[in-house]
């Protein structure tokens, strides 16, 4: 099978039980370690199917699972197993109205970014229920015999019939919702053709759903030569630092726009500079236009600043610097003089084993 690297959802393995043929596998399933048997997978399908668990095993608050494969199976898909036992399934009946892991990923090399622009190790719930179900001190844990090892805040919930992922990075966060931080946003939207920024802001995925997500905390500047058709928005409120006359430069390839608001309204920002072709990276010189006149600002205001670029191929960049009132030029601009107000992303304690361990949600 390769290494490739694959969400797990409990629904692909119930819809397609036909994967159990192609792997010699069997799964230790029981209420304790104690109390364990074993099954092959064609009777693991059976469960998933009609929704019960054999009448040998009892019901508790933690489920142990093991499982043992064939060393030609990917490592990813033996905790297959593990969760199709656990995302949404008890004793004697489905699981009704209830929070369950319905996906997660123990070796997150490139398909999801967090905050922080690191790939790391995520678990994705679901509620399954009518109802908004409120998390407050459930855990979730990588161990049997300590289900509580991260808790979830005060105030976490999950709505009726929605998801919420977790990352199992080892960073222990829970930050509050829409809690300013230092630096920029940065979101960025894939598979979008064209060279102009109108292809990006014309697409019905801008600006609500961009592809990822992160927070840009070193300098006003993206990652280079990453990707071919996407567009991408750096923005925040940038704090001046004094009174005067400021002076901006965008650089972009391809084409780039930069934008400032009078206030920290983003509907009040205009175009001040912008790349009508494409630029290479901090080449500030290219074009006049990537150049603004004299803005002045007033030391501690707050003003909304985007950048935004659209790629089509090759090479790929997207910069912003700035000249000072008395002089000083910076470039790119330290993402330290602004703030930006980012959606609340949840943590664990502990990252997945991506050889197999227990994973389990408790309330």
């Amino acid at each position: 099978m390769g290494d490739e690297e694959i969400p797990l959802n409990v629904n692909n393995f119930i819809q397609n039980p036909g994967w159990c043929l192609w792997s010699n596998i069997v799964v230790t399933l029981g209420w304790t370690e104690g109390d364990a048997i074993e099954i092959d997978l064609l009777t693991l399908s059976h469960i998933c199917h009609i929704g019960r668990f054999p009448s040998q095993l009892k019901p508790s608050a933690n489920l142990f699972v093991g499982v043992e494969r064939d060393l030609m199976m990917n490592k990813v898909y033996a905790l297959l197993m593990f969760a199709a036992v656990v995302c949404g399934f008890a004793p004697a009946q489905r699981v009704v109205g209830a929070v369950v892991i319905n996906e997660f990923m123990s070796s997150n090399g490139t398909t999801q970014a967090d905050e922080d622009g690191a790939f790391e190790d995520w678990i994705e719930l679901y509620n399954t229920g009518d109802a908004d179900v409120d998390l407050s001190a459930w855990g979730l844990s990588d161990d049997l015999g300590n289900p509580f090892k991260w808790r979830f805040r005060e105030g976490i919930s999950i709505e009726a019939q929605g998801y919420l992922v977790v990352w199992a990075s080892g960073k222990d966060r829970q930050p509050v919702p829409d809690e300013a931080l230092p630096g920029l946003l940065r979101e960025v939207w894939m598979g979008i053709p064209g060279t102009r920024v109108s292809d990006l802001t014309n697409h019905p995925d801008y600006p609500d759903n961009p592809t990822s997500r992160n927070r840009v905390t070193d300098f006003f500047e993206a990652p280079i030569d990453i990707a071919d058709q996407y567009g991408q928005r750096m923005h925040g409120l940038l704090i001046a630092p004094a009174t005067g006359n400021y002076r901006f430069w965008i650089a972009s390839d391809d084409g780039g726009e930069l934008r400032l608001s009078t206030d920290e309204n983003p509907g009040n920002a205009v175009v001040i500079a912008h790349v009508p072709g494409w630029t290479p990276s901090r080449q500030w010189t290219v074009y006049a236009s990537q150049q603004s006149s004299l803005i002045p600002l007033v030391a501690g205001g707050r003003y909304y600043v985007s950048a935004l670029m659209k790629e089509q191929g090759g090479g790929d960049n997207l910069a912003v610097r700035w000249q000072l009132p008395n002089g000083t030029i910076e470039e790119p601009i330290p993402a330290s003089y602004f703030e930006t107000t980012v959606t609340g992303q949840l943590h664990t304690n502990f990252r997945i084993a991506s050889d197999g361990e227990p994973l389990i949600l408790t309330r």
